[in-house]
């Protein structure tokens, strides 16, 4: 029987391992290990779920296969919380040598730039902030990014945006690292949720009755043709 599910979680390994190939820290290699571990084990449900061992009852296979589920969802469970440990350290790691070789930390002039920073007509800020992006001040840029909204003027959306900019220009390497990161991560967590999915689909009662039928037919299907081969 095919399995979407499994296809699905072999895919976005794919997708993780490529994103993470160029870096060899431990938080990529943990990440790596962690997608490799659910590939595996998912694969191993499915496994057993398609091979049942012919001395036992469709009933004893489902009931074991239903167990193994189980085990399965607890184990991916304590997987998960170390996964997002790991991915909130190694984020906020690349996050902090951004910001040490940027420089973004507010000096004594920071409320003077701010006033000057609010005192521009509107739009002429962009420009200003522009200006000390490309000449890579991380002092004025901390004073005016890191301020609240209300000071600067400065939603969320754009501030986001013109912080990325930013690290583009001191660090495009370390932002590439950020990026490739969040959307490994992202594919980790769309597998976690695969395979939860998957694991409530082995305990759920009307697909183990399911999956019992489809397995009696099978053996049923096997011993036809170990019949005819006789």
């Amino acid at each position: 029987m095919s399995s979407p599910a499994l296809s699905a979680v072999k895919t976005l390994n794919e997708r993780l391992s490529k994103q993470l190939s160029k870096y060899d820290s431990s938080h990529a290699n943990s990440m790596k290990a962690s997608h490799n571990r659910l590939t595996n084990a998912l694969e191993g449900l499915v496994s057993m779920r398609d091979n049942p061992n012919s001395t036992e009852t469709a009933s004893a296979h489902v009931l074991k296969l239903s167990k193994a589920a189980k085990r399965m969802g607890d184990e991916v469970a304590k997987m998960k919380e170390r996964a997002f440990q790991n991915y909130m350290e190694y984020d906020l790691s690349i996050s902090n040598q951004i910001a040490d070789r940027a420089g973004i930390q507010e000096n004594k002039y920071a409320s003077e730039v701010r006033a000057a920073f609010k005192a521009l007509p509107q739009a002429e800020r962009l420009d200003f902030i522009t200006e000390v992006i490309n000449k890579e001040d991380g002092a004025s840029f901390a004073a005016i990014m890191g301020a609240p909204q209300i000071l600067t003027g400065i939603d969320p959306a754009m501030n986001a945006a013109l912080t990325e900019s930013f690290y583009n220009k001191v660090a495009p390497e370390l932002l590439q690292e950020h990026n490739d990161v969040k959307e490994a991560m992202d594919a980790l967590s769309a597998s976690f949720k695969t395979i939860e999915r998957e694991v409530q689909t082995y305990m759920n009662p009307e697909n183990i009755q399911r999956i019992e039928q489809e397995v009696q037919r099978s053996m049923e299907a096997q011993d036809k043709f170990s019949s005819a081969l006789a």
